[in-house]
């Protein structure tokens, strides 16, 4: 949905019907279609409207670095706690965009992806082992959240944090030989080890 302009471009965002807001993850599944249709017009006015209204620039402001995960069509925040699955696919996308597009337009997409990159890595990844929270304060995962094969690229992109993003391939993997329950299915929250958490956040 074209949603005005600002001084870098066209905005527009992607509703989410059901529930009649914005969210990271519905931002950057579009990003992620436009750059593998290559629509760069569209990836770019998502990436500005998600850059624009759901991250928190104020370092006064206790979300301070992340994105909110729910939106108004406003651009005014639902929530403005974070959610690392919006991130994840953003910093592909951006990743893919380099590849497609270069960095000739309005926005830099290589200094952009490692620039979510370092917000994935430094506020939402527990290190032992390296899996990424269900949010940034939890002490738990979201299975689906977890994406070895996009670990891989990143740490192809992301040279200097190689280890640790191949770390991060190498536990993701491990963690779905545990996880898996009988019926091939994992908890919607799951402990580090992949097991049902005693008291899952429904949030």
């Amino acid at each position: 949905t074209p949603s005005g302009r600002n001084e870098n471009g066209p905005l527009a965002y992607i509703p989410d019907i059901q529930h009649t807001d914005v969210r990271s993850e519905g931002m950057s599944y579009g990003m992620m279609i436009a750059v593998q249709l290559d629509r760069k017009a569209e990836f770019d006015a998502l990436w500005n409207w998600s850059r624009t209204f759901m991250f928190h620039d104020d370092p006064a402001h206790p979300a301070y670095g992340y994105f909110s995960w729910s939106m108004k069509t406003d651009g005014t925040p639902n929530s403005e706690s974070p959610a690392p699955d919006g991130e994840e696919y953003m910093a592909t996308a951006l990743i893919f965009a380099q590849n497609r597009w270069g960095d000739s337009g309005k926005f830099d997409y290589a200094n952009e992806a490692r620039w979510v990159l370092d917000i994935i890595r430094t506020k939402y990844f527990h290190t032992d082992p390296h899996l990424v929270k269900f949010v940034a304060s939890a002490n738990t995962t979201d299975p689906s959240y977890i994406v070895p094969a996009f670990y891989q690229i990143w740490a192809c992109f992301d040279t200097t944090n190689a280890d640790f993003w191949n770390t991060a391939v190498a536990d993701g993997r491990a963690f779905f030989h545990e996880g898996l329950d009988g019926n091939g299915v994992c908890p919607y929250q799951s402990s580090w080890d992949g097991s049902q958490p005693q008291a899952a956040n429904s949030d």
